[in-house]
């Protein structure tokens, strides 16, 4: 999985979080979820770059947080659905949907 792993409380600066083109951020994601982790997180970088999202994940165990980049296409906001598989992505797939006009390919 290519993240940023960071540990509660530890800074870090934006531009030490890997943005991956939107098959390898799907794939991280999913590797991520299958080893355990949660989703807590996934949002625009900023509301003027809705094309540059963030996964934030999180490793109890470990008790630190994997930052996932994914950048798209600014006119294809389009990205496979991880909510049949883990379905506790389910409403953040639907928050970029409704806010920020992606479409989860086949999302339930």
């Amino acid at each position: 999985m290519i993240s940023l792993q960071v540990q509660n409380n530890q800074s870090f600066r934006l531009d030490e979080i890997p943005f991956l083109d939107k098959h390898k951020f799907t794939d991280s994601v999913a590797e991520g979820l299958t080893n355990g982790y949660r989703m807590i997180g996934l949002f625009p970088l900023h509301k003027n770059m809705p094309h540059k999202i963030i996964s934030a994940l999180v490793d109890s165990d470990a008790a630190s947080l994997h930052l996932i980049g994914g950048e798209f296409q600014k006119d294809k906001l389009e990205f496979e659905s991880l909510a049949n598989q883990f379905p506790q992505t389910n409403y953040f797939e639907c928050e970029l949907a409704e806010n920020y006009g992606f479409i989860p390919i086949n999302h339930p």
